[in-house]
């Protein structure tokens, strides 16, 4: 059953060092080696090169809609199913399952920002939501709005909340200073970016005060920044060898991040197909997207890497994690901020946050934060990681 020990480590998001790591990785090479047919079926029979991604964004949901949204014993019929043919008939609900849930967050993602009043800490809840999504429609209230925020289920007098945050913002801090200072949370639990928490739905508007109040006290600029860690710059495509040997680093997930990589080159050919883009750069690297891209425009690209094959050639091939016309890094800012004083060009972002920041070609700048630009808090999310 190391397959399935794996499956779980990865999907319930468990830290991926040490004897879980060990684990994980044996498992994931039992899937590769005989993947069981409940799994086989998910993936529509298809020989996928199982990964830590694969499990948690494909294996993972599908199995996990059982529960949200169906019946967990359907779950376990699949996983413990015998043969293929036997599989399909439970993959085939599941799949479906998955599909309400993905189309239910996207409505209920939409309710809850028609609702959203620029508090700093939204609470947002509804006698018609399903508790069964309210957590993935939380997460999605925090990546539109940049803040913290909670999103309710209200059955009877009890609403049930899930929150999410982001930055250095302790969401286990702000509901323990709201308990003892309101002492209306029937009960409340989780870690610093995710919690849970219920309370008789008449005392929504007290915590909702408090929590918008604590969140504006505490709340910095930089916890608005979602920073993409990157572990190496690329001036050219990686040789396949190379590429391949990070296959050993896997299953990624909570602990065990995959290896992000950030290069700045310009479009030479771009090749557009339903749902997805080849972008084909200057280096010779080609990488997949699913925003849009012109051949010709300069993108800074942060991006995954695997090994395509195709008829017994291999090829690097990369993931688009993030694309922009323009990214930095600190250190990009502090070359061109020399250059700047020194007389010399410049490029056009870096000017504009230069002069958000108030400071100046000639004579003395006092100090100052870069997280008081807007500019960089939009495009200054690069950074090396350890």
């Amino acid at each position: 059953f190391l397959d399935l020990v794996s499956l779980a480590t990865v999907v319930d998001v468990c830290p991926l060092t040490g004897d879980n790591f060990l684990l994980a990785r044996r498992g994931l090479l039992q899937m590769r080696q005989n993947l069981r047919p409940g799994l086989q079926a998910l993936l529509n029979g298809n020989r996928y090169q199982i990964t830590g991604r694969t499990m948690g964004w494909i294996l993972g949901p599908h199995i996990n809609a059982a529960g949200r949204f169906g019946d967990p014993v359907l779950a376990y019929n699949l996983l413990s199913a015998e043969t293929l043919d036997e599989a399909e008939e439970f993959a085939s609900e599941l799949k479906k399952i998955n599909t309400e849930r993905k189309n239910a967050v996207q409505v209920l993602k939409k309710e809850c920002l028609s609702m959203y009043d620029g508090s700093y800490f939204p609470l947002l809840a509804s006698p018609e939501w399903h508790e069964g999504i309210i957590g993935i429609a939380a997460g999605r209230v925090v990546e539109a709005v940049s803040r913290p925020a909670a999103v309710g289920a209200i059955s009877g007098e009890e609403a049930r909340f899930s929150a999410r945050s982001l930055g250095e913002f302790d969401l286990v801090e702000a509901l323990s200073a709201c308990q003892s200072q309101t002492g209306v949370l029937d009960r409340f639990g989780g870690h610093k970016l995710a919690a849970g928490f219920s309370l008789d739905a008449k005392n929504i508007p007290v915590v909702s005060g408090f929590l918008n109040g604590f969140a504006q006290e505490h709340l910095q600029p930089e916890d608005k920044v979602q920073w993409i860690e990157v572990d190496a710059g690329l001036a050219a495509a990686p040789p396949p060898d190379e590429v391949a040997a990070l296959d050993n680093l896997e299953p990624h997930g909570k602990g065990n991040p995959e290896p992000i990589f950030y290069i700045k080159d310009r479009a030479v050919d771009v090749k557009n197909g339903t749902g997805w883009t080849l972008v084909r750069l200057n280096c010779g690297l080609k990488f997949f997207t699913s925003q849009a891209v012109d051949a010709g425009q300069n993108i800074h690209t942060v991006l995954t890497l695997s090994i395509n094959e195709y008829r017994g050639l291999q090829e690097s091939i990369g993931h688009a994690v993030d694309l922009r016309p323009f990214l930095c890094t600190r250190d990009d800012l502090l070359h061109q901020y020399s250059s700047w004083r020194k007389g010399g060009p410049i490029n056009e972002w870096s000017a504009t946050i230069f002069q958000e920041l108030g400071l100046a070609r000639k004579g003395d700048n006092g100090r100052t934060s870069l997280y008081l630009s807007p500019t960089f808090l939009r495009f200054g999310i690069v950074k090396e990681g350890s």
